[in-house]
């Protein structure tokens, strides 16, 4: 009895392993803990986004700011489309995560007016109706 239990437990944990290994895939540097080892050995369901090894909840800004990004990437990839990235808050991260999309950065500002840029540079804004 005892052997087919061990074989059990072994079957279970490397069909977790490989649920992990192909869902992380997605993913350049965000990965997700889908099962959690408890004490007595057993495993718990879990989903828990971790960034560079830090559960996603304790990552600092940038990493969780990133984070999404990488996750946007991934779904994008997955179904095979691109959208528009609103980044709000994004002065709190120095280095962007690379990404095909669009990003419109949005940034706190002390200037009376809003104030529109593409690539750093002033950008002229054009009417709809031109």
């Amino acid at each position: 009895m005892e052997g087919i239990e061990f074989t059990m437990a072994a079957f279970s944990k490397a069909r977790t392993e490989a649920i992990e290994s192909k869902i992380n895939g997605l993913f350049d540097f965000v990965k997700f803990r889908l099962f959690e080892t408890q004490i007595n050995g057993g495993e718990v369901e879990t989903c828990e986004a971790m960034v560079n090894g830090v559960p996603f909840s304790d990552a600092n800004t940038a990493g969780q700011f990133n984070a999404g990004i990488d996750i946007i990437n991934a779904i994008c990839r997955f179904e095979g489309i691109s959208a528009p990235i609103f980044a709000d808050g994004s002065e709190s991260v120095n280095t962007l995560h690379p990404t095909q999309s669009q990003v419109i950065r949005l940034f706190v500002s002390l200037d009376d007016k809003l104030v529109i840029k593409h690539n750093g540079n002033p950008a002229q804004p054009k009417s709809l109706f031109d």
